[in-house]
């Protein structure tokens, strides 16, 4: 009997709340895409569903702490017969010597790997991506799948020093993204063009992916609908104190642009 063929690979990268999820998810959904999700995630493998979640074998953490290139190898081997490409989700700041020093070979690894497919999202608006961020913590939840009713509007209200931390770490995570992906063959994708216009960008995913192109589509929604102004009740205040800064941009281009009310981070 032959061996089954080697099915190609994939990355899906970004930060927290940049549309990884969007993809990730909505990929799922294509029968010859075997996608996985969050397994370097510094506390527990993800593996793409609570199903999976309960069921997996919990020597793949031990596995993954102590060998992470024979995990990684491991989870992309051959799968079902119809998977033509198998991946995952990966931080940038993720599967790094910060973390292990285990973990020190992985990146280097990934960017020498033959035919490896980088699918990388960014969220311009980083005002909205640290809100987003605080929501789901506050909530605990994460995604909503397309066919639930949106959640009630949650206001939360974020303290101008830790807005402006998460401002000046978005500007060290695009320069750690930088050397992350330098070399691979990435597909580069923001957030707000995909989910305002979300199918022709799901077709490029595909065909960077080699994979047939399906009308697929989102799996997730939005968590929220309201404009930000609305849910973060110190907005104006972080607006005030922000005036100066280069990062007014992100609330002069939430007002600008209400946006992206389809699809979901």
């Amino acid at each position: 009997m032959p061996a089954p063929e080697t099915p190609a690979r994939f990355l899906v990268t970004g930060l927290p709340r940049s549309g990884t999820n969007l993809i990730l998810h909505t990929l799922a959904f294509h029968p010859e895409v075997l996608a996985y999700n969050e397994l370097f995630n510094p506390d527990r493998i993800l593996w793409g569903s609570s199903a999976m979640d309960e069921e997996a074998d919990p020597a793949y953490l031990a596995l993954r702490a102590a060998h992470p290139l024979v995990f990684i190898e491991h989870v992309l081997s051959p799968g079902p017969p119809q998977c033509k490409t198998v991946g995952f989700k990966l931080f940038y700041m993720q599967a790094s010597e910060v973390e292990s020093k285990n973990y020190r070979l992985v990146w280097p690894w990934l960017r020498r790997m033959e035919g490896l497919k980088v699918v990388d999202v960014v969220r311009r608006n980083k005002l909205k991506q640290i809100f987003s961020w605080f929501l789901a913590t506050e909530t605990q939840v994460w995604v909503r799948e397309g066919g639930s009713r949106p959640q009630p509007p949650h206001s939360i209200a974020l303290p101008f020093d830790v807005v402006d931390g998460y401002f000046h770490w978005y500007e060290d995570m695009e320069r750690l993204r930088a050397r992350q992906l330098e070399g691979m063959d990435v597909l580069a994708l923001d957030y707000e063009t995909l989910a305002a216009d979300f199918a022709p960008h799901m077709a490029r995913i595909q065909e960077h992916l080699g994979v047939p192109v399906l009308p697929l589509a989102p799996a997730i929604r939005k968590q929220r609908t309201a404009h930000i102004s609305e849910v973060l009740t110190n907005y104006r205040e972080l607006r005030d104190r922000f005036v100066q800064t280069p990062y007014i941009k992100y609330f002069e281009m939430a007002e600008e642009n209400a946006g992206c009310r389809g699809a979901a981070a």
